[in-house]
């Protein structure tokens, strides 16, 4: 069985991470599968999938379609418009679509795997008619008003979708009349990589450029990308309602960076740091770049801040930080609420609410034996639910499942 992976991004998001966990998947499987990737952008992913042995072909997008997407002007239809009309009106665009048709069918694929909303898009004009084509969900599409509408369009009858949690799962379902096809796959976490560890911390200092801090010093921290809606304005809004003697306690670390080529989705750090200096709160937010470790990362802090302001799909960061024992404070929409326990395995607040994710930031800054007991029963829920191992196991069954239909 061959298996090959369309992926729109080559940074290192949520998608990409889960796209290294599948190609492991495959690996594991044995012999008789076989992936490789096509990626429609140069980047980080692409030395990722080759030190694990798999063949990754780059074929870029025009620049037209890679800087758009549903929060730009024109947005993502922009992508359909031009590829249902390249032939007479887009030369670029139609040179594209022979190459990537062509990269496509020399994998001589059994499965393809779509992993992003772009390549969902194009799959209809790019991949073989009789190949089954799973479009990997990572995110809610009904609301997002063109990829909506965008999505059903470009489906065939050997389309099917795997939503990574129940609500992007009952999204899909809605969107597309019917969930006949949709099934519901969890994210998977590593949990011999993603473990407890006790490990010097002092390299966040280090690396927001700030003077070490004391032993004593609770570490919270938020980890993603700079998408607006991640929550990194929430998260610094909150330090500043702290009081200044809890403040006094700890260190607050926004780690991540932006990675996406649409225009106008993500803070920049200036931006960022413009808002904590206005919340009085510059000293004590800490702006730590990119890691290529994230469980390095999880070990460094003693408590991990989810702070998404919109429903979040699934929230891969929070099992990892729970993988990794450390108490987690989760904005409890979406896919994310059906992570964890309140007040058992995480903290949930409502998104989007500074006050409510402070009061839960201090009760866990005030109490060590609270973040102990959170952080332990996190571990033995991300074991229990979500360790890789099933994760993988569910994808590959699905993969031999639509090619025994085809057979």
């Amino acid at each position: 069985m061959n298996v090959t992976y369309l992926n729109p991004t080559a940074g290192l998001g949520g998608a990409e991470r889960c796209l290294l966990d599948m190609l492991l998947g495959c690996q594991r499987a044995g012999s008789g599968v076989r992936a490789s990737v096509v990626l429609l952008e140069a980047g980080p992913l692409v030395a990722a999938v080759r030190a694990l042995g798999v063949r990754c072909e780059v074929i870029e997008l025009p620049h037209a379609i890679a800087s758009v997407g549903e929060s730009s002007t024109g947005s993502i239809g922009r992508l359909a418009a031009s590829v249902a009309t390249a032939p007479a009106t887009a030369p670029e665009v139609a040179r594209f679509l022979r190459v990537l048709r062509s990269c496509i069918a020399d994998t001589s694929p059994s499965v393809i795997h779509s992993n992003g909303l772009k390549t969902h898009l194009l799959a209809r004009w790019v991949c073989p008619t009789q190949v089954p084509v799973i479009c990997h969900l990572h995110d809610f599409i009904g609301s997002r008003l063109i990829s909506s509408h965008a999505i059903v369009p470009a489906a065939t009858e050997q389309t099917y979708y795997i939503a990574n949690s129940r609500a992007v799962a009952v999204d899909a379902a809605r969107v597309l009349g019917s969930g006949d096809r949709v099934r519901c796959i969890h994210n998977g976490v590593d949990t011999t990589l993603f473990s407890p560890q006790k490990i010097d911390a002092s390299w966040l200092d280090l690396a927001a450029d700030a003077p070490a801090a004391t032993s004593e010093t609770v570490r919270v921290g938020l980890v993603g990308t700079y998408a607006r809606w991640k929550g990194q304005d929430v998260f610094i809004d909150a330090v500043g309602l702290l009081p200044e003697t809890v403040r006094a306690r700890a260190r607050f670390y926004i780690i991540g960076g932006p990675i996406y080529a649409t225009a106008g989705s993500q803070w920049s750090q200036a931006e960022l740091q413009k808002r904590a200096l206005g919340a009085g709160v510059r000293a004590d937010v800490l702006f730590v770049p990119f890691q290529q470790d994230p469980a390095h990362v999880m070990r460094s802090l003693d408590c991990l801040v989810h702070a998404s302001t919109q429903p979040e799909p699934f929230g891969r960061t929070i099992i990892e930080g729970m993988a990794c024992g450390k108490p987690v404070i989760v904005a409890a929409a979406g896919g994310a609420a059906e992570l964890f326990s309140d007040g058992v395995d995480a903290l949930g607040v409502p998104g989007g609410h500074p006050r409510m994710l402070a009061n839960a930031m201090m009760s866990l800054i005030e109490s060590s034996t609270l973040r102990r007991r959170i952080g332990t029963a996190g571990r033995e829920t991300a074991i229990r639910v979500f360790r890789i191992e099933l994760f993988q196991r569910k994808i590959i069954e699905t993969y031999c499942a639509l090619q025994g239909q085809q057979n």
